[in-house]
């Protein structure tokens, strides 16, 4: 709680996807936050990601209700991931 609200959570991601574009080692990036989880959804909409809808996801063998957010880290990325 003390850190909440402060922009901590939202700088690690865009720090995070810094250095991803720069290593150029993932073309596409997909986060999983669940639908009841605002901040986090808030996050990845700010960050640049784009929400792709609702879906199950199994994690640490639970059953979420998530949202799909993905970003192409750079142009022809998507494109790239696709060729594998």
């Amino acid at each position: 709680p003390p850190f909440q609200n402060r922009g901590v959570a939202s700088e690690a991601v865009r720090r995070v996807l810094e250095k991803a574009r720069v290593e150029r080692r993932f073309g596409l990036l997909n986060a999983f936050p669940t639908v009841t989880n605002g901040r986090s959804n808030r996050i990845c909409g700010k960050a640049g990601f784009t929400n792709l809808g609702e879906q199950d996801f199994t994690y640490a063998g639970r059953r979420l209700h998530c949202n799909r957010w993905r970003i192409e880290l750079w142009p022809g990325a998507e494109m790239e991931d696709a060729r594998g």
